[in-house]
């Protein structure tokens, strides 16, 4: 069994169309379930987002715990890449404490989560100030933090060292025996107790953005703390189940993944020395819808 503790918000983007009540722990509840895997859900809902989640944990079977608030929080996108707006009540500073031996924990805009666990996967789930894992009070026996590079370089402040560097800097600060960080087309760097490896990023036809990032953090913590794979291992099956979800805009079965034929991307050795190309953006941007859609595109 897996506790996931984390957000469940409510999420609109105007095109393509997407109406759904998930957040990071909603659909990483989901992820394992597809999956197979036993998973509690605990997070702060309204009434609209209890009944719709409610709804979901009934269909895919795993067992939801609501926290009841007046108002949750919604993200608004205008499309599928946009930086969303946030809606509700942001102010406030709900506290969760969950006990239990598996716990995947996401950072929380709303709240925070104090975990007594004895395997702890853990995604702090911010751009500008992320949370160490033990800053509330949380405690793990075993630890493994999955960040992207911005958030492991804030964690130690320094943005200037090698993903190598920061990985060991990072696991030796937050006491972690584990972390991950996501690097885009290069994949990510896997820290093992001491030992670094790296898994790919997949080519897909589309991308599907929302919500990529809580399905690999799923993958990796249903594989790394349930069914006992390596750190490598459970890294390389969650980027693949990431881009099945970003080309389906779904979570698969463990049947699906095993048949879904995935392509490693293969960024050139200019691109891994740090080349990026100019783009040459061409449009008109005389009224104000088309100065908006150039500006949307250079974002």
């Amino acid at each position: 069994m897996i506790t996931i503790v984390g957000g469940i918000y409510s999420e609109h983007c105007v095109r393509p169309a997407w109406d759904e009540v998930y957040g990071s722990a909603g659909r990483a509840a989901t992820a394992i379930a597809r999956f197979g895997g036993d998973v509690e859900l605990h997070g702060f809902v309204d009434t609209d987002q209890q009944y719709n989640m409610a709804s979901r944990a009934a269909l895919e079977r795993f067992k939801f715990h609501p926290h009841s608030i007046p108002v949750g929080l919604s993200f608004e996108y205008l499309h599928g890449l946009s930086t969303p707006a946030v809606l509700g009540p942001l102010g406030s500073t709900e506290e969760l404490k969950v006990s239990a031996e598996k716990v995947l924990r996401f950072g929380m805009i709303e709240a925070t989560a104090v975990v007594d666990a004895e395997y702890a996967v853990y995604d702090p789930q911010s751009a500008d100030a992320p949370q160490s894992f033990s800053a509330n009070g949380s405690k793990a026996d075993h630890l493994a933090l999955v960040l992207n590079r911005n958030e492991a370089g804030l964690f130690i402040g320094d943005h200037s060292l090698s993903p190598e560097d920061l990985a060991q800097t990072v696991a030796i600060k937050q006491q972690a025996e584990v972390v991950i960080i996501k690097m885009g087309p290069l994949g990510a760097l896997v820290y093992d107790k001491g030992s670094i490896s790296r898994v790919p990023a997949y080519r897909t036809e589309r991308v599907w953005k929302i919500g990529s990032g809580d399905t690999f953090v799923a993958h990796f913590a249903l594989a790394w703390m349930e069914e006992g794979l390596s750190a490598h291992d459970a890294a390389a099956r969650a980027s693949k189940a990431t881009a099945y979800y970003c080309d389906t805009q779904g979570h698969p079965s463990a049947k699906l993944l095993a048949s879904y034929a995935a392509t490693p991307l293969e960024p050139s050795e200019r691109y891994r020395k740090g080349f990026r190309p100019q783009v040459y953006l061409a449009g008109p941007f005389f009224s104000l819808a088309q100065l908006w859609m150039v500006t949307e595109c250079r974002r």
